[in-house]
């Protein structure tokens, strides 16, 4: 690798620049002269940066600092340079200049004004410093080597981004931190042991005098040692007490007969402990079948739970209370409630062996009874096998709850199919339990299933749910979100639930999976999605990109098309293959055509396979797997442009929402997002830049849109967002 040195003095003290004060002339450079090289025209030497070849295996810092300091002198008080810093070369720079520079590394060696060095009167009097705003400037006063030219445009840029940065200005003149340290103390109790000093008995004095003094100054009143530690002796563990299980080895028990944990405490001491009862009454009316006493005490909530974790409904399902049970479940108690072995009303009345209970329950549309408690046993595990009347009856009950149809729902594929499952717990019914059905319906790896989500969309308005979400009443609730959200009448919104790609996977994770699952159903869903953003518009190409994604597209709908009408076929179905606003460019079928041909000459062609070449050109636009979102920029005054605001783990983008154009993309890194209570509709993003451009984004879901920018934009497992916020 070349190294070329940039060797900077300033011209007065750096603690004379103001913080965002930068001008070429208050630097000098290190610049060397090439007495053998000539400029033709004025017959002057070129001057040039210090270049030296820097092997792989070599650090770069302290070989660049031994390098200068030979090379000005090192026995006439050459350059001794504190640091060598890296300077960043422009993105531009390496695509125009990509056969010159690419194995060209740039460093600048900072010095101070007052730098004791006299290099006129070196061995190396070919060198000598230059202002920096004269060489940038040229002609025929001053001629460099033009890749010395554009280094110094890179290291000019490069020290007016310093000069941006508060502070980093005199940090890069400081003297290293090694040469600040005044004094340096160790503890010798920690010394590694390469520095111990042991004595003759073979004792670490230095060690063990400092740990004893360490000890006296804590002054502790009692220091217990156990004396078999370490000693080596022998001894065995005496046994206090062996408790056997009375139920081992007698095969499948009867659960009525067996006493739980709970239920001691609950038999002896309820109707006792006076202080329970008064600290939870309605629990006690609970236990006690007590109706009126529930009904008294509707001001308490009838879903909280005592010390034991148990709710009022828990105790009436023990004691079999049926009345008591139905009173509160009017009152508004979950059916699902669980206690801390995971148990609900329904484990616990078919575990006691009350029937009545049970078929109160099963009544409630809301009732799961598919749950599952700590040990992962349903409600019908627990009675089953039993030999009592009472638990054969509750055993009845469940299984033709559990064998009679359940209220269905449908949720929509992206390719317009859909999928009825089953609202396993009612209205209840979770997008997680949701998530584990399309698996198993659509025979999906379970590794892809975090890959996809619950979507409720409609027209105007598509918001992902959470796992813990409840569908059903999302969708119930839906006219209230789209009027919070949007400008659109609420009644002309009809929501669906979609499966859809989870927004908050990043790019990495799904070609991950596609690298190591190619599953034929999971590419097929993820190309559907694609294929329908980039036909509206929301995924730009250039116009190559996009005739060959049609021709993809052609054999993917189509097939393999008879030569005599396939040009007609490709014409009449434009609208299918390209977006809406490439579709009346002229001439575009036949450059189509043209990539179709050449697709045809691969034998090995598939559909599965070309679905995964579009995937792979959609990976490359940063804004793929974004969520979007509607407002408006302000670009000029009172005037308001509609955009597109997609949302994902790279940035924010914005798409003209009439030009369809490629997207304004934000990274996290170069921005800063604001949402400002008393203005819920004003996204404010600031670009960190010299400009310090600032965007204005007027859009009624601006709440959700900062929230995902600031969940996204972290590492993952944080989640702090609640109410309509938290939906995505």
């Amino acid at each position: 690798m070349e190294v070329v040195v940039a060797v900077i003095k300033p011209q007065k003290s750096v603690s004379s620049f103001s913080s965002r004060e930068f001008h070429p002339s208050n630097y000098s450079i290190l610049l060397v002269e090439s007495k053998a090289a000539l400029h033709a025209e004025w017959g002057k030497p070129i001057r040039s940066l210090p270049m030296f070849s820097l092997k792989r295996d070599e650090e770069p810092r302290e070989v660049i600092l031994n390098y200068l300091y030979q090379m000005t002198g090192e026995k006439s008080d050459g350059i001794k340079g504190e640091r060598a810093l890296p300077v960043r070369t422009s993105r531009d720079m390496l695509l125009n200049y990509q056969n010159n520079y690419s194995a060209m590394k740039l460093y600048c060696v900072p010095i101070t004004h007052n730098h004791n060095n006299n290099i006129e009167k070196s061995v190396t009097a070919n060198m000598a410093f230059f202002s920096l705003d004269i060489v940038l400037e040229g002609g025929k006063n001053f001629t460099c080597t033009p890749t010395t030219l554009t280094l110094l445009f890179t290291l000019k840029n490069w020290l007016a981004e310093k000069h941006m940065q508060s502070g980093s200005v005199r940090c890069m003149f400081r003297i290293r931190a090694e040469f600040r340290i005044s004094v340096c103390i160790n503890n010798p109790v920690f010394i590694p042991r390469s520095k111990e000093q042991t004595s003759a008995d073979g004792r670490n004095t230095a060690n063990f005098d400092a740990l004893t003094k360490m000890l006296a100054i804590e002054k502790c009143d009692t220091v217990v040692m156990n004396p078999l530690f370490g000693s080596g002796l022998p001894y065995k563990a005496k046994t206090n007490r062996v408790v056997t299980n009375i139920y081992w080895g007698m095969g499948i028990p009867d659960y009525k007969e067996i006493i739980a944990h709970h239920q001691s405490a609950m038999e002896s001491k309820l109707g006792m402990d006076q202080l329970w009862a008064r600290n939870y009454p309605i629990h006690k009316c609970a236990y006690e079948g007590d109706v009126n006493g529930i009904m008294r005490l509707s001001k308490i909530p009838h879903s909280m739970k005592d010390d034991k974790m148990f709710a009022p409904i828990h105790y009436a399902a023990w004691k079999g209370h049926a009345d008591a049970v139905v009173t509160l479940l009017r009152a508004g108690c979950s059916p699902n409630i669980t206690n801390v072995d995971h148990q609900t009303p329904l484990h616990i009345a078919a575990m006691r062996g009350k029937p009545n209970v049970v078929d109160v329950l099963l009544e409630d549309s809301n009732i799961d009874v598919n749950a599952r408690n700590k040990n992962n046993k349903t409600p019908y595990d627990l009675c089953c096998k039993a030999s009592s009347p009472e638990m054969k009856r509750a055993a009845d009950l469940l299984e033709a709850a559990m064998n009679r149809p359940s209220r269905k729902i449908e949720i929509h594929l992206m390719d317009g199919k859909q999928k009825t499952l089953n609202l396993t717990t009612g209205d209840n019914t979770t997008v997680s339990h949701f998530r584990e059905q399309m698996l198993r319906e659509l025979d999906l790896p379970e590794s892809y299933g975090n890959i996809f989500s619950i979507w409720i969309c409609s027209q105007s308005l598509e918001l992902q749910l959470k796992l813990e979400h409840k569908p059903v009443h999302q969708l119930h609730s839906w006219k209230g979100v789209v009027k919070q959200l949007t400008e659109k009448d609420p009644e002309q919104e009809k929501p669906v639930l979609q499966w859809r790609r989870n927004a908050k996977v990043n790019l990495q994770e799904e070609q991950l999976l596609l690298s190591q699952i190619q599953h034929e159903v999971g590419i097929n869903l993820l190309f559907q999605e694609a294929y329908h953003n980039y036909i509206y518009g929301l995924y730009p190409f250039t116009d190559q990109i996009n005739y060959f994604l049609a021709a993809c597209l052609m054999y993917i709908l189509g097939g393999k098309q008879d030569p005599n009408s396939v040009k007609s076929y490709c014409t009449k179905n434009l609208t299918k293959f390209l977006p809406t606003s490439k579709q009346k460019v002229k001439g575009n079928a036949n450059y189509i055509l043209a990539q179709y041909r050449q697709l045809l000459e691969d034998d090995s062609l598939t559909h599965t396979s070309l679905k995964l070449e579009f995937l792979k050109k959609c990976h490359t636009l940063q804004i793929y797997g974004s969520a979007f979102f509607f407002g408006t920029l302000q670009e000029r005054a009172n005037r308001f442009t509609p955009y597109h605001i997609g949302v994902n783990g790279f940035g924010i983008h914005l798409i003209n929402v009439q030009a369809k154009n490629f997207p304004k993309s934000y990274m996290y890194n170069d921005i800063s997002w604001h949402y400002q209570e008393f203005n819920i509709n004003l996204l404010e993003i600031r670009v960190k830049s010299s400009t310090g451009s600032v965007i204005h984004l007027q859009t009624k879901q601006a709440g959700i849109i900062y929230h995902l920018m600031t969940k996204l934009s972290r590492k993952p497992g944080s989640e702090e967002q609640n109410g309509i916020k938290s939906i995505l």
